[in-house]
């Protein structure tokens, strides 16, 4: 059973609507649209089609903005990364992975990853992108690997989620934990340092 209440509330905290502009939208009196929201009366049959239609647009751009907001609250170094005329876009970095390991700055967001961390990380792009990171066919990877930038190198473990956010369009969730010695990135896993490995759909 559909939760109006809740419901109608999402839409219009969506739309940015207060009850009389939702009312005006679909037709009705903010009476019937205030009744809705305190669950007094569910809305009429006729508009479930367009609500529901409301509900489901944007739903992509709900999940991005999910994912956004846990790449920036993680506590570890953490990015969000789109694929956009072949370039790999940084969408969103973690405030903990600029504080901790700088590699990256704010100024980077937007821009494109390669050539900015070093002929190893644009090797470990370049993996993720031809093994399908960005087209449906990994349902995740993980690379042992460093990054360089200026004075600065850093070498981890990376774990790399697709997620789809809408049909054909996905972004790559990615978390690293940080080594001070590159080779007990993969010692655990038994493999050689660098490594990268992709697990298919």
């Amino acid at each position: 059973m559909t939760n109006w209440p809740d419901r109608i509330r999402e839409i219009r905290f969506r739309e940015g609507w207060k009850q009389g502009d939702m009312a005006r939208a679909l037709g009705v009196s903010q009476a019937s649209v205030s009744q809705w929201e305190r669950g007094i009366h569910a809305p009429p049959r006729r508009l479930h089609d367009c609500l529901f239609q409301k509900l489901s647009d944007g739903s992509h751009d709900r999940l991005f903005l999910a994912l956004r907001a846990s790449v920036a609250s993680s506590p570890n170094l953490c990015g969000l990364f789109s694929l956009k005329d072949g370039q790999v876009i940084i969408e969103a970095q973690s405030e903990a992975g600029y504080e901790l390991y700088p590699l990256l700055n704010r100024e980077d967001i937007g821009k494109p990853i390669n050539g900015k961390l070093g002929p190893e990380m644009d090797q470990a792009v370049e993996f993720l992108i031809e093994a399908g990171a960005w087209d449906g066919r990994v349902s995740s990877a993980r690379i042992c690997g460093s990054a360089k930038r200026g004075d600065l190198e850093f070498c981890a473990t990376t774990t790399h989620t697709p997620f789809m956010i809408e049909n054909g369009v996905w972004v790559v969730r990615s978390e690293c934990r940080i080594y001070v010695d590159g080779e007990r990135c993969c010692q655990r896993h038994g493999e050689p340092f660098p490594h990268m490995v992709a697990f298919p759909v």
